[in-house]
């Protein structure tokens, strides 16, 4: 059984056991190999723990902040067990641990701390966080304390920062974990926040025009859909050297009376203005939105909801305005170089496509794989090779056609060197181009929406592809994901054994687009393979047939060797979670197999629409 549906299945088993959730809170700015190994170690000596939720603090540490910590622990997730969990504290670290704990007073909690050994400086550290637990026992008797020694001394957030400071990669790459294969990337999510503190009060307003780029950052939200419009007045405070000289000065505010942004720029990087800029902008959604009423102190310690507020502010400014740089640059040095392709083939495929939309009968689907080829080349190298775009397209009656596409990129031969050789980030970066590139153009085709992208790469000659699991497959991910900003509206990526997949997100209920049958086995099985809108209604189902095997086995013969099975048969007529309404019939089938040591979840659905399509879910 695989470690997914070991999961899943142990979640729906064992619903009534007391879960065992592990907190680890810090700043992390930046987390090192230290605290990636506090967390490995957690898991091996404590395997009895459900859930370990990684709390990242919100202060700032030498211009490294919140959200730059969270991209750090997202990329060492991949390297975790699946019961690992990244979340932005909206309080104090140590704060985040005790709310936590008293607002899950079923849960048991285990409080994880890292200490290095030899260093005494840090159990006195963890003596100090943890006396709110011997004074007020009966208060946190659902608290336990457990403390990870790790061995290297002088693995610190302190250390690391100096190391980014200096510049030097291989330095820094020393406070990284060693399997970690995204070392390069790291070093480019962390150094421009630090490069910047060093000179924060230098005067660029010559050279940069601040003004111009907050108008661009707001064209990039609404490109992106935000909730902006009307849009606020801007007032720029310029030479306040009395406010810039107190540590406890004003930066930015926003006024919800006149929904009006006040920046104060005396002294300040222009990078700094506007992230202070996006920051406001997300008061101003929330005022818009009727969220900031009722507020009477500016004191985060006063108000929980105040609180909250403001974390909302710092993580979604601080994410927005980074989302913004990125789509301005490319991911950092590594992906500088690229390699030569035409791309006029975009162009050419997207015309394809949509001849064969026009040419197409409808109520049919097609799947088209002589679409124009991308050939790609290494100028230093001559290493050659091939990006072919397949097109499955489903062409309702009287509606927008459907289309996912299949990007398959393979290495055809080697030039004078060995194939890839030095050429790694290269590939990454030029993919990464012609995927967003094409997305983007096929985006635009009037006569179709895409609502599937599916990435698979052969690194090799002899057809092997990247599972998405291996070094290669997680840089893939890595650059892709990077670059979603520059798609429009909001994408998100998932991945599934050899297959990079990009889906746009649905934040409303059904699409108008879905065709007769919304729950039809092609676009059912996409949204699943995605992880879409309607996981909540496959959860479901899995758990209903799961819940009667379970009660079908509790009256079964204990001593019969027969495969135990059971069936159900649902309908379907109520309004889910996210208010959808939900018709149609559901037959279900379990079965456990001991041979196998796994469960078999078999279903089939009817919307109703047309009886002669019954599709088949099957999940293992």
């Amino acid at each position: 059984m695989n470690e997914l549906t070991k999961h899943l299945v142990d979640g729906i088993l064992n619903e009534d056991k007391q879960e065992v959730v592990a907190l680890y809170a810090g700043g992390f700015k930046p987390p090192t190999a230290g605290h990636f190994q506090v967390v490995e170690e957690a898991l091996k000596e404590y395997p009895e723990i459900d859930k370990l939720i990684v709390l990242v603090g919100g202060g700032v540490r030498d211009g490294i902040e919140q959200a730059e910590s969270i991209l750090v622990w997202e990329i060492y997730q991949n390297y975790l067990p699946m019961k690992v969990e990244i979340q932005p504290a909206t309080k104090p670290p140590i704060g985040a641990v005790y709310s936590y704990a008293k607002n899950n007073l079923d849960d048991t909690i285990y409080w994880v701390l890292g200490a290095r050994d030899g260093k005494d400086e840090d159990l006195s550290d963890i003596v100090q966080r943890t006396a709110a637990i011997d004074k007020a026992e009966d208060k946190y008797n659902n608290v336990e304390v457990k403390v990870i020694t790790t061995p290297n001394k002088d693995m610190s957030g302190t250390n690391a920062r100096k190391a980014l400071l200096s510049g030097n990669r291989e330095a820094f790459h020393q406070f990284l974990p060693t399997q970690v294969e995204e070392k390069d990337e790291i070093f480019d999510i962390l150094r421009p926040a630090v490069k910047e503190t060093l000179n924060e009060n230098a005067s660029y307003s010559k050279d940069i025009d601040i003004r111009g780029k907050i108008d661009q950052l707001t064209q990039h939200m609404i490109d992106k859909g935000y909730n902006i419009e009307p849009l606020p007045s801007l007032e720029f405070v310029d030479g306040d050297t009395e406010n810039a000289r107190d540590f406890f000065g004003k930066t930015a505010y926003y006024q919800p009376d006149t929904q009006t942004i006040v920046l104060y720029t005396e002294g300040r990087h222009p990078k700094d203005i506007a992230r202070s800029y996006a920051h406001e902008m997300i008061h101003h959604i929330q005022n818009l939105e009727g969220r900031l009423e009722g507020i009477s102190t500016t004191n985060t310690q006063e108000d929980d909801y105040l609180n909250d507020i403001e974390a909302e502010a710092n993580l979604k400014g601080t994410m927005t305005f980074r989302n913004w740089t990125d789509s301005l640059n490319e991911i950092g040095d590594a992906s500088a170089a690229k390699l030569e392709w035409n791309p006029a083939q975009i162009e050419k495929i997207a015309k394809e496509i949509e001849r064969k939309i026009e040419n197409q009968y409808e109520d049919t689907v097609e799947y088209y794989d002589m679409l124009p080829v991308i050939n790609v080349i290494s100028p230093e190298s001559r290493t050659r090779y091939r990006v072919t775009v397949d097109a499955s397209i489903d062409k309702p009656e009287d509606e927008l056609a459907m289309t996912t596409l299949r990007v398959d990129f393979t290495t055809e031969e080697g030039g004078d060197d060995a194939i890839n050789k030095g050429e790694q980030y290269k590939i990454l970066a030029t993919l990464t181009d012609i995927i967003i590139q094409l997305v983007n153009r096929v985006n635009d085709i009037d006569s179709t929406t895409l609502d599937l992208v599916k990435f698979y790469a052969k690194d090799d000659t002899e057809g092997k592809y990247a599972n998405s699991d291996s070094k290669r497959g997680k840089l893939y991910q890595a650059f892709i994901n990077k670059n979603l900003s520059k798609l429009p509206g909001d994408w998100k990526m998932s991945t599934s054994d050899e297959v990079i997949m990009l889906s746009p997100v649905v934040n409303e209920g059904f699409d108008k687009n879905l065709g007769k049958d919304p729950f039809g086995l092609n676009q059912f099985a996409r949204e699943l393979m995605a992880e879409g809108a309607y996981d909540s209604l496959a959860n479901k189902l899995t758990k209903q047939t799961i819940n009667q095997w379970k009660k079908d086995l509790a009256e079964r013969n204990p001593k019969s060797k027969k495969k135990s099975t059971s069936f159900i048969d649902l309908d379907i007529d109520e309004v889910d979670a996210k208010g959808r309404e939900l018709e149609f019939n559901f037959l279900g089938l379990t079965e456990f197999n001991p041979k196998i040591d796994g469960y078999v979840v078999n279903g089939t659905s009817n919307s109703g629409e047309e009886k002669n399509k019954i599709p088949e879910l099957k999940q293992k």
